[in-house]
């Protein structure tokens, strides 16, 4: 495969995809996907790449201060020892970015807002595709690990435009995989486990944790897994645990 940097350039911020209306999902995702060339990005051992996806929609209210708090936290403790650069998107019908890529040091303590619905697989795709565009064009592939936490699956309103469907991020999450980032999905209930367990994610990645009673524990299961990753190149088996308090419901 030949990659056109012009090119890659001029769609460094743009996602676009031949409408879905003409198209079917296999060939707009084969479109996005030449923007990208897994073989000849320069590893970059260290740096680590951190991405966090949280739900703002409204059925998480109340819990947005503490995890506002525990991010912070766990980038103030990362950087410490690491080169990081990091990205926080929360999503409710649209996405707020809030963090783009900026380096680690840089973190200050954050807060936002709620807002109605969940436009995960638009939001999650779109920036997906972003980023992994942007370590092409800079020639710089990252440790990339990804983390989504949210309470439920994706809901949109009747006045958002569905971008991206599931089967969009299936295949992104599976080619990104490929090329060695890694992806964990933290549940606040079941109706959301049963949604990450629909995507290509791990299933071993997969935790389900008690919504707001769990935000600290989950935050200590992310770190482990970042953790794990960053130093043996996969995420252990393990990182989890804190979160084993019994068995999910079936």
């Amino acid at each position: 495969m030949i990659f056109n940097i012009q090119q890659l350039q001029k769609n460094k911020m743009t996602t676009s995809l031949v409408e879905r209306e003409t198209t079917d999902i296999s060939t707009r995702i084969k479109n996005e996907m030449e923007k990208i060339e897994y073989t000849s990005l320069i590893s970059n051992e260290e740096q680590l790449e951190l991405i966090y996806f949280f739900d703002a929609s409204l059925s998480v209210k109340g819990t947005e201060q503490e995890m506002a708090q525990e991010f912070f936290k766990q980038i103030e403790k990362l950087r410490v020892n690491k080169n990081i650069l990091v990205t926080l998107i929360t999503f409710s019908g649209h996405e707020n970015i809030i963090y783009y890529r900026e380096n680690g040091k840089y973190i200050v303590p954050i807060q936002y807002g709620l807002d109605n619905c969940t436009a995960l697989y638009n939001v999650v795709t779109e920036y997906l595709l972003k980023i992994r565009n942007e370590q092409v064009i800079f020639n710089q592939k990252h440790k990339t690990i990804v983390t989504i936490m949210t309470d439920g699956k994706n809901e949109l309103g009747f006045d958002i435009k569905e971008k991206y469907t599931k089967e969009d991020l299936q295949k992104v999450i599976q080619d990104l995989k490929r090329d060695g980032w890694e992806f964990i999905y933290l549940a606040a209930n079941n109706l959301a486990y049963h949604e990450a367990e629909s995507l290509e994610i791990d299933s071993n990645n997969i935790a389900l944790y008690k919504g707001e009673m769990e935000i600290k524990k989950a935050f200590q299961a992310i770190e482990s897994a970042i953790i794990s990753y960053d130093t043996a190149g996969f995420i252990d088996s393990t990182w989890d645990k804190v979160l084993k308090i019994g068995q999910r419901e079936q």
